[in-house]
Formats: C-alpha cells, sequence, structure tokens
C-alpha cells in the first residue's frame, strides 16, 4: 500500500519519472523488520507490527500467502493495549509464543501469557527470547509459516539470532 502510494505521487507530481525508473527504485527498497524472510530457506519473517491496525494487515497477509495458520513469536512493548490486541490474535495461530526481554521496556512473558490465556488466546510462555526463537525455527516448515512479531525492540535479538548485522548502516 505504501509503495502503490508512493507511486501515485511521483505520478502526480513529476509524471516525466518513467515507469522503469519507478521500478527500478522500488526493486531496491528495503525496510527491515517489515515482513522481513529472516531465513533463506523457511518462511520466518519478522514485522515490528505492534499495534491492531499492524497485526491485523500483516495477518491478513499471512492468509493470502498461506493455508495453514502461522507459529508466532510475539513481544509487546509495556504501553501497548493488549485488550485492543487480543481479539486479533485470536485463532489466528496455530502456536503463539509469548517472550520477552528485559531491560527495554516489554511486557514480562508471563504477564502477557495470563493477559492472552484470560481472553481466550491459548499461548505458550518461553521466557527466554532465543528458546523462543529456537523452538519457532524448529517448526516452520515450507507450508507452516513462522511470524517474530510486536516490537522494533527486540530487533537487535531476532538479527542477531539469524545471524544478520543489526547495524549495518541500514537501521
Amino acid at each position: 500500500m505504501n509503495a502503490a502510494i508512493s507511486v501515485l505521487s511521483i505520478n502526480h507530481f513529476d509524471p516525466e519519472i518513467s515507469t522503469e525508473t519507478i521500478q527500478k527504485g522500488l526493486s531496491n527498497v528495503s525496510w527491515p523488520g517489515r515482513l522481513q524472510q529472516m531465513d533463506p530457506i523457511k518462511p520466518i519473517y519478522y514485522d515490528v507490527a505492534h499495534n491492531a491496525h499492524g497485526i491485523h494487515t500483516i495477518l491478513n497477509m499471512f492468509r493470502s500467502w498461506w493455508s495453514k495458520k502461522p507459529l508466532g513469536v510475539l513481544v509487546l512493548k509495556s504501553e501497548k493495549n493488549i485488550n485492543l490486541i487480543a481479539p486479533i490474535l485470536k485463532d489466528s495461530f496455530s502456536e503463539l509464543i509469548v517472550t520477552s526481554l528485559p531491560d527495554v521496556g516489554i511486557i514480562p512473558a508471563e504477564t502477557l501469557w495470563k493477559t492472552l490465556t484470560r481472553e481466550g488466546i491459548p499461548c505458550t510462555m518461553i521466557k527466554d527470547v532465543n528458546i523462543a526463537l529456537t523452538t519457532l525455527n524448529e517448526n516452520v516448515s515450507n507450508d507452516t509459516p513462522g511470524l517474530i512479531f510486536g516490537s522494533h525492540y527486540i530487533a537487535n535479538a531476532i538479527f542477531e539470532f539469524f545471524s544478520f548485522s543489526f547495524d549495518n548502516g541500514v537501521i
């Protein structure tokens, strides 16, 4: 949607820019943490979606790409309204793992687990983010994708786990 709006804006403000130039520009766009494939083979994606609208959008995209529900790893920043997000999570995952990171303002895994469980959302609590990512990585298959989502604040841990350079000048 962002790309479509950008193309419309280019066409409106400078219609002399060719379609080929626009296509070349779009093919060079990289937006780390937005539907970023974290494994070159397995369908494991990281998206910083952290509010109801963003999570709804990314889950709709997953539904259009795969027939099976994804495995999920969720972390949320402490100021997020879980009550708005919970209904979107319900029945959206084959398994949802909640985890946390210390000292970055992320909701503790146990708190998130209790809240989601009260909302009728089955989930698994794994306090250590690396164990949560390992569990996801071991259970993803070509037809069952994985989605890590909920916060920008876990990007460094995710990038380290999947051996990406976190600070290569792109972020």
